[in-house]
């Protein structure tokens, strides 16, 4: 598995419409401090997220 990353400006549009779509409160700032992983799903290419602080919430997904 890939080490964790700042995601790529192309997962970031991506990441921005589904935050977009969200009734998250997703703060502002977000890409600052954002890490990303690629999953192991095959071809699919998902990401685990892995947001500051370590503020992580079981469960909770986004996009299908």
């Amino acid at each position: 598995m890939e080490l964790n990353r700042k995601a790529t400006l192309e997962e970031e549009k991506l990441l921005e419409i589904l935050i977009e779509k969200s009734s998250l409160p997703i703060p502002k700032n977000w890409k600052e401090e954002l890490l990303v992983c690629l999953m192991q799903d095959g071809a699919m290419r998902s990401l685990y997220l892995f947001p500051p602080k370590g503020q992580v919430i079981e469960g909770r997904s986004m996009g299908k």
